[in-house]
């Protein structure tokens, strides 16, 4: 999985698996996590990172 910084407190992730994308919106501890095409794979690795 790649991670990149966009901006201040927003991150995105791009699986391996299908190349989808997620992108997390962060607010100190609080995140709001926006997937779109996303595999169970991929998707089971974001909760690990």
């Amino acid at each position: 999985m790649r991670i990149q910084e966009l901006a201040t407190d927003v991150v995105m992730f791009v699986g391996d698996d299908v190349e989808s994308v997620a992108t997390a919106f962060m607010d100190g501890e609080r995140a709001l996590l926006v997937d779109s095409l996303g595999s169970e794979a991929d998707a089971a690795r974001e909760q690990e990172a």
